[in-house]
């Protein structure tokens, strides 16, 4: 290297140090690329799943609030509003729960949909019974089915 004039040596310093950001930004621009990849997997995935989790999870505090609401409204009328809205609630929770199932790809997320489906049929039908029960003019059975039954499921 003692041979070397320094001409020499600053080119090759200079090389070197080309090299070194040439391999620099490669790796920029590949990490950049990672990053746009997990920004669109967040914004065209999770996101909207996470929005119709929350719009379900909304409908079903709404629906108990409706169910609670319609102990407390006299006159039949005012009952079959609160229970009109009711099933507008679910039509909401439904739509939304057929987005989700439509974008749900892996299995654990299958598995844990399958959950979600196995309580909401059970809900649905407690929902069900209570609509009858207000329907039927029972509110104290409807009021005793609320409280022991429909709530834990609610929940």
């Amino acid at each position: 290297m003692t041979s070397m004039t320094v001409g020499k040596r600053l080119g090759l310093g200079f090389g070197a140090v080309i090299i070194l950001m040439i391999v620099v930004a490669v790796l920029g621009i590949m990490n950049m690329r990672t990053l746009q990849h997990d920004v669109d997997t967040l914004i065209n995935d999770k996101f909207p799943k996470t929005v119709f989790a929350n719009n379900m999870v909304d409908g079903v505090n709404s629906i108990g609030i409706l169910m609670r609401d319609s102990l407390l409204v006299t006159g039949q009328s005012d009952v079959q509003k609160e229970l009109d809205a009711i099933e507008e609630k679910r039509k909401v929770i439904k739509d939304n729960l057929d987005k989700l199932e439509k974008s749900v790809a892996s299995e654990s997320g299958k598995a844990a949909l399958g959950k979600v489906l196995d309580t909401r049929t059970k809900y649905v039908a407690a929902q069900d019974q209570f609509i009858k029960l207000q329907k039927d003019g029972k509110q104290a059975e409807a009021k005793t089915y609320l409280l022991e039954t429909a709530m834990g499921l609610q929940d």
